[in-house]
C-alpha cells in the first residue's frame, strides 16, 4: 500500500457550472508529494471533425500544449490519503471545452526516493500516468 499512488475524484463533485462560476475540483490523493495540474482547451469543432462525436474523456492529450500548468507540493506521509480541492476560475469562457490533467511527478514519489526504484503498481502505464482527468465544457 505504501509504493501506491492513487488520485480520485470525489463523489461530491459538481458535474454543472454555470458559465460564470468558477470549476472546482476536489480529490483525494495518497504518495504524490508534488502534482503537475495540466489545463488544455479543447478545439471542440476540429475534435468533432475528427471523431464525429462531442468532446467526452476520450480526448487525446498527446501533443498538445497546457495553456496553465501549476504544481502542487504536498508534505503527507505516503500512507496518508488526504483530501485536496483544485479551483479553475480560468475555465470561464463561454463556449468552451477543457480537459484538465492532474499528473503525479513519480521522480518524487515515495518508492523512486529508494535508490532508483521503480514503483510496484501503476494505475495507468506509465506512457499514460495523467491518473486524474476530467473535461469541462462551457456551453
Amino acid at each position: 500500500l505504501k509504493d501506491r499512488i492513487d488520485l480520485d475524484f470525489a463523489y461530491t463533485n459538481k458535474t454543472d457550472f454555470a458559465s460564470d462560476e468558477p470549476v472546482k475540483l476536489d480529490l483525494f490523493i495518497k504518495n504524490a508529494p508534488t502534482l503537475l495540474v495540466k489545463v488544455f482547451e479543447v478545439n471542440t469543432t476540429n475534435f468533432y471533425r475528427a471523431q464525429l462525436k462531442e468532446v467526452d474523456t476520450d480526448v487525446n492529450l498527446d501533443g498538445l500544449v497546457a495553456n496553465v500548468e501549476q504544481s502542487h507540493k504536498s508534505d503527507a506521509p505516503p500512507l496518508r490519503r488526504v483530501a485536496k480541492s483544485f479551483e479553475f476560475p480560468q475555465l470561464t469562457k463561454p463556449g468552451g471545452a477543457f480537459a484538465v490533467a492532474f499528473i503525479p511527478d513519480l521522480a518524487s514519489a515515495s518508492t523512486n526516493a529508494e535508490a532508483g526504484k521503480q514503483p510496484k503498481r501503476f494505475l495507468l502505464p506509465p506512457e499514460y500516468i495523467a491518473m486524474g482527468f476530467a473535461v469541462v465544457g462551457l456551453w
